[in-house]
């Protein structure tokens, strides 16, 4: 199970993180989230672990609780949502100049309709393979 875990001290790094669940069973992994540009702590990371039951038990537990001053709070994480891929992606294209953002504009524009559709992101793949192919770049 992927657990979420925010409201974290920002001096709490990925081992600590880990040594807060290790007592209810096996760890797979603890991240902490850093800023991309800075390197220092966002506040929340993510802990996996294997044992659903140990997991359900370590958040029921370890919610509300305090570390360094601060009450965190410890959920299962949630699924990102396709249309949160698509920003990302559309995102990360358009920052590393892979497209335009009149391209991607002109892509949401022509896509309209298949965004709005739930599980659209086969024909947003698509929709970039023809872009791509057509070198409008």
């Amino acid at each position: 199970m992927n657990i979420y875990v925010s409201n974290l001290s920002f001096n709490v790094n990925d081992d600590d993180l880990r040594g807060f669940f290790e007592s209810y069973g096996e760890v797979s992994s603890a991240k902490v989230i850093n800023d991309k540009f800075t390197g220092k702590s966002r506040g929340f990371g993510f802990v996996e672990m294997s044992d659903d039951a140990a997991a359900k038990t370590a958040i029921g537990e370890l919610d509300g609780g305090m570390v360094e001053g601060r009450a965190i709070k410890v959920t299962e994480a949630k699924p990102v949502k396709n249309a949160q891929v698509v920003v990302t992606v559309v995102h990360l294209l358009v920052v590393t100049k892979v497209v335009t953002a009149t391209t991607v504009t002109n892509l949401v524009k022509q896509n309209l309709s298949h965004l709005a559709r739930d599980g659209f992101l086969p024909e947003f793949g698509q929709a970039k393979q023809n872009i791509f192919a057509k070198k409008s770049i």
